[in-house]
């Protein structure tokens, strides 16, 4: 992973996770930078929209696309 890489949450974490996956499967995020653990900063998307301040994410529950 690096900065400007398109993401979106993991298969992984979506099914262990049903009750949000239809509302996090449509999100996709652009990783704008790392923090200081090394874990992605994402911006995130839902339907083109921008949905606030990016948010650190651990590393095993997103993916590039």
């Amino acid at each position: 992973m690096k900065k400007g890489d398109l993401v979106k949450h993991a298969e992984t974490m979506l099914n262990a996770h049903p009750k949000i996956t239809t509302r996090l499967g449509a999100w996709l995020g652009i990783i704008v930078e790392f923090d200081e653990d090394g874990d992605p900063v994402v911006q995130w998307f839902e339907n083109g929209e921008f949905l606030g301040p990016a948010d650190a994410e651990f590393k095993n529950t997103i993916e590039v696309i």
